[in-house]
């Protein structure tokens, strides 16, 4: 895993320092570039419920399908806009 994922984490949960979700979806974005697909599923989590970036259902699907391969589960798909 890479370190700017876990940077995301952190500041996703608040854990140990001061929640801020905009924050936690750069260091997601960097991760996810990079190839972490944990990071990919909170992004996609994230464009979803528009915490921390805009509601945005096409980015939302367009993480879904890069985690999973372009094979999503039933309960991704189930989630998608």
């Amino acid at each position: 895993m890479y370190p700017t994922h876990w940077l995301g984490v952190f500041y996703y949960d608040g854990s140990g320092v001061k929640q801020d979700l905009k924050r936690a979806s750069l260091y997601f974005q960097v991760a996810a570039n990079l190839g972490e697909k944990g990071s990919m599923v909170y992004l996609a989590i994230m464009y979803l419920s528009g915490d921390g970036l805009p509601k945005d259902c096409n980015q939302a699907e367009s993480w879904v399908m890069k985690f999973s391969e372009n094979q999503p589960s039933d309960d991704w798909r189930s989630l998608l806009c």
